[in-house]
């Protein structure tokens, strides 16, 4: 319990006095019917399940800790909850649901320019989308 409180005062101190703007990257590509998109971090398993619940592929495949590890991403549910996950998340509320609808978005670009037909994309595909999370308000810049 100790350990949870603690835990809690830290991102309290880190929300309050922290950066506005936490900058994480999203990660994904696409080989055949098959998508893999990195999160850099622990995600819930809901996000995972929504980002597969993506139309226009064989398998996707969420992979976690990839490209960075920037702590939990728990759902508002959880942090409604008030579970540790959440406490001790460097994100405000909303965070996960922020990831589920970037990283759909990063995986129907892949189905968008299914059309194209370059070299590069017979082989692969690989998308990198640039998040920032503010602390007091969605913001969010792409690379694709």
């Amino acid at each position: 319990m100790l350990t949870t409180i603690v835990a809690e005062a830290r991102r309290m101190v880190l929300l309050e006095n922290g950066p506005d703007i936490l900058n994480m990257n999203l990660t994904g590509i696409k080989i055949g019917p098959i998508a893999i998109i990195g999160i850099p971090g622990e995600p819930f398993t809901k996000i995972g399940l929504e980002l597969k619940a993506t139309e226009g592929f064989d398998m996707i495949l969420p992979c976690c800790t990839a490209n960075g590890y920037e702590g939990y991403f728990p759902m508002q549910s959880a942090f409604d909850e008030g579970g540790y996950e959440a406490r001790v998340s460097n994100f405000k509320a909303g965070v996960a649901e922020h990831i589920i609808a970037e990283g759909t978005k990063l995986l129907e670009a892949y189905i968008n320019n299914s059309s194209q037909k370059t070299l590069r994309r017979l082989i692969s595909q690989f998308l990198h989308l640039r998040l920032s999370w503010q602390i007091r308000q969605v913001s969010i810049s792409g690379i694709m």
